[in-house]
């Protein structure tokens, strides 16, 4: 099956962090995946940004990437990490039709690491070329083992064995982070482990290491009805003080009043039962009597859809921040192509990127950049030797110096902060080496200029620290 053929497209350019020119080298490449046999069975891509001016060969490298599974790179790589990148003003009012712009990355990493963009197998240019071998690659077991040689291979091809090594993920790409981590040190899965290392630190955006997991013993609604909250003060903030007051205010409600509710149903006597409903209320804006009759219980996938129709609009499951008319069929609403952020965001990545910055980098070639894969999500395997989490522990554990981070938007409602508290909380992340930060964004908080600078001063912080 080996039609697999090596690509590379290099360029140079220039970046200006803070008023500080920073020349760069790029290189958009292509690295081969064996089969169990041998032989190519697919290929992996890869974005990268090398500062020029500096030898220093121990300087660390950032591996960056979104998640799915079956997502490309492209929202991460052109909304944080490339020298320039979309312009999203405040996030909600990008263009959602030609023409987009590109614009100097005022704070790109550069001046602190090089950064390298990795696609998964069918996804942006990486393709899998052995049809027959498409569901041992759909599975969260092969795809970290395919992503740690990956890098690997990066690291020999542009010799940098030497540099920290942190990594980056979004969503999905979370639970990927903890199984790279894992099987960077030692895969039980493949006949060659390769070459042992440890990452230096992992960054977690929109965190997803509860999904596809066993059921936790906790209601899904106490951990979720904060960013619910959060969404109903982004539009209706009248008497709730400011956004960090009422979401801690919330976080109190569901660790004691709520989730006794919950716990107790029809055994709380209906005047408490009442009590609880009025505060709902003020965290979900719907009305008691619909409180009451859905036993109490929010749920979160519900909401884009109907939370905000008293306003004549939905909003973004990914992103609450933006919204779209009022859907009148609310039962069939789908968070993915219903989205109001996903309507928003995803053709202006998709044309600043094939529009503009394709051919900036120098890359020819016609074949289309795919974003999403979709035929990977549906037959995706989520089975694990062992749960995500856990080998974040055994990661920690095995590496002292090993450091985390989680970055979460208060606006996303799909990997909602409640599950990283809670994770935080309940398993062995040592407190000293975990990092909270929180963004007035969504699931992915690079979303915003002011986003976007914030995300990336936290970032050069963490390497740095």
């Amino acid at each position: 099956m080996d039609i697999y053929q090596k690509r590379k497209y290099s360029s140079d350019g220039l970046v200006i962090v803070k008023g500080t020119e920073i020349p760069y080298r790029s290189t958009v490449e292509s690295f081969p995946v064996k089969g169990d046999s041998g032989d190519i069975d697919a290929s992996m891509f890869t974005f990268s940004y090398e500062r020029s001016d500096s030898a220093d060969e121990s300087r660390p490298v950032l591996f960056a990437w979104n998640g799915g599974p079956g997502c490309g790179s492209l929202y991460v790589h052109m909304g944080l990490l490339s020298p320039k990148k979309i312009k999203c003003g405040e996030g909600p009012d990008m263009p959602q039709t030609a023409p987009v712009e590109l614009i100097n990355n005022d704070n790109c990493l550069l001046d602190t690491c090089d950064v390298v963009a990795i696609d998964a197998i069918g996804t942006g240019y990486a393709r899998l070329y052995n049809q027959e071998a498409k569901s041992v690659y759909c599975s969260t077991q092969r795809d970290a083992e395919v992503f740690v040689s990956c890098i690997r291979q990066w690291l020999t091809e542009h010799k940098r064995w030497n540099s920290p090594v942190y990594i980056m993920g979004e969503s999905y790409g979370t639970i990927r982070n903890a199984m790279v981590a894992d099987a960077a040190f030692y895969s039980s899965g493949i006949d060659g482990a390769g070459t042992p290392f440890h990452i230096s630190g992992i960054i977690n955006l929109g965190s997803a290491l509860n999904y596809g997991q066993k059921d936790f013993p906790v209601p899904d609604a106490v951990l979720n009805l904060p960013s619910i909250a959060a969404a109903v003060w982004y539009r209706h903030p009248e008497g709730k003080g400011d956004l960090e007051d009422f979401i801690r205010e919330c976080g109190e409600f569901c660790n004691t009043e709520y989730v006794q509710a919950l716990t107790l149903g029809k055994r709380m006597p209906d005047a408490d039962r009442i009590k609880i409903a009025e505060k709902l209320s003020r965290y979900t804006g719907y009305s008691i009597e619909k409180l009451m009759e859905d036993g109490l219980n929010v749920d979160i996938f519900k909401f884009p859809a109907r939370g905000m129709a008293s306003d004549g609009i939905s909003i973004g499951i990914y992103d609450a921040r933006y919204s779209l008319g009022k859907i009148r069929n609310t039962e069939s609403y789908d968070y993915f192509s219903d989205d109001a952020s996903n309507a928003v965001y995803m053709p202006a990545f998709s044309i600043g990127y094939q529009g503009i910055w394709k051919d900036v980098l120098g890359i020819d070639t016609d074949e289309e950049y795919l974003e999403i894969w979709n035929g990977a999500e549906r037959i995706w395997d989520y089975k694990t030797r062992t749960s995500p989490i856990t080998l974040l522990e055994k990661a920690m554990h095995r590496n002292p110096k090993l450091k985390v981070m989680f970055g979460m938007g208060y606006y996303d409602m799909l990997t909602t902060m409640g599950w990283v508290h809670y994770l935080v909380s309940h398993f062995d992340l040592p407190d000293d080496r975990v990092y909270l930060n929180y963004y007035e964004a969504g699931h992915m908080p690079y979303l915003g200029d002011k986003q976007a600078y914030q995300l990336e001063e936290d970032i050069k912080r963490f390497i740095r620290a």
